[in-house]
């Protein structure tokens, strides 16, 4: 089994693990969609991040009960809270929708 981990292809340079357990939430195009956990891992040289290891499945998903009082507890923490959506259209979809 190989040791080498995860590479900045740019850098040419292995990444290192910055913050384990950060909150990842999921967007679709009406808003939160799901609330992941995640590794954040960063290149010690250029500072390019990248979110990994996600579990088999979401901490929460948005019509559950309790999905508002978690997202709540996310805006208010000072950990790090990274959001996501999976095409950039849906992105800029996203963007238009709050313009308005």
């Amino acid at each position: 089994m190989s040791t080498i981990g995860k590479v900045c292809a740019k850098c040419r340079i292995e990444l290192r693990a910055k913050k384990n357990g950060v909150m990842v939430v999921e967007m679709a195009g009406f808003g939160p969609c799901a609330i992941h956990q995640a590794d954040l891992w960063a290149c010690p040289e250029c500072g390019m991040e990248v979110v990994v290891g996600f579990g088999r499945k979401a901490c929460a998903y948005h019509y559950e009960e309790t999905f508002e009082a978690v997202m709540e507890r996310l805006r208010r923490s000072d950990d790090p809270v990274i959001e996501f959506w999976a095409t950039q259209s849906e992105k800029e979809g996203q963007g238009d929708a709050h313009a308005g």
